[in-house]
């Protein structure tokens, strides 16, 4: 069974812009030997955006990268929720929980995984949050630049935007989705563990065989 790691890391003190944009990294391993990790199948990257610190989140995101200031920018009017998205949560207060990025080894791809342990994290991470980010795109591309026209990008997003939905993701705006905190999600985590189950016995029942 794949294992789930979540680390974050500070300094004794921390400074203004990582104590509001909080970095959250979800190491995703396969069982090893003796207690110990075995290899890498993945990794997850979520940031939270905290409203109590008494900092700019927009300065704090922009200290991290241009796609989280982005973000921040379509949900935020200064350092408060602007109208469209007061509109669009039920209830607009607290922090906000970005999924930035979602990355699984070559061997794992295909399979589904990405929602389910992002759903898994999720779960895990968004207490205290009104809302869950994410801008759909590739992490990778292909060594052939030539390949990666309009088309090609534009259908990719889409497709990455269609795994997003599946765990509850609505299109918020500017390709920006959003995941609502207050409406219950739990049937659709369930469903994905169920199927996180279903391909874990397929696994070992095929290294069984061989």
């Amino acid at each position: 069974m794949l294992t789930l790691t979540y680390q974050h890391s500070q300094f004794g003190t921390a400074d203004p812009y990582s104590d509001t944009a909080e970095r959250w990294t979800v190491s995703i391993t396969e069982p090893g030997d003796d207690d110990e990790d075995g290899p890498h199948a993945g990794e997850l990257t979520l940031y939270r955006l905290r409203d109590d610190t008494g900092h700019s989140r927009l300065m704090a995101a922009d200290s991290e990268s241009g796609e989280l200031l982005s973000i921040a920018e379509a949900v935020m009017d200064g350092n408060d929720y602007n109208e469209e998205f007061q509109k669009a949560i039920d209830m607009p207060v607290g922090d906000l929980l970005v999924l930035d990025r979602v990355y699984l080894a070559p061997a794992w791809r295909g399979f589904g995984l990405g929602p389910i342990f992002a759903a898994e994290a999720i779960r895990r991470l968004e207490g205290g949050c009104c809302a869950v980010a994410v801008e759909p795109g590739a992490t990778e591309w292909p060594e052939d630049e030539s390949l990666v026209t309009d088309e090609y990008h534009a259908t990719v997003t889409r497709k990455i935007a269609a795994l997003w939905e599946t765990i509850g993701f609505q299109h918020f705006k500017d390709g920006i989705y959003l995941r609502d905190t207050a409406v219950d999600h739990g049937g659709i985590l369930r469903e994905q563990r169920q199927h996180l189950r279903t391909l874990s016995e397929a696994h070992r029942a095929s290294k069984a065989t061989r």
